[in-house]
């Protein structure tokens, strides 16, 4: 029971990795400036989820 929760929540974090790279994708379509400023801003709310 416990591996079987630990399956689901490995697979749900895949399927976070897939929605985040297609949505880094999305992003590289804008400009290289606004990239870097969403990296920025996605990389300054994990520490803060941490925190908080």
């Amino acid at each position: 029971m416990n591996s079987a929760s630990r399956g689901g929540r490995a697979a749900k974090n895949a399927i976070d990795a897939v929605n985040h790279t297609s949505n880094a994708l999305h992003v590289k379509v804008l400009s290289r400036a606004d990239y870097f400023r969403h990296a920025v801003d996605f990389l300054l709310q994990i520490p803060l989820q941490f925190i908080n």
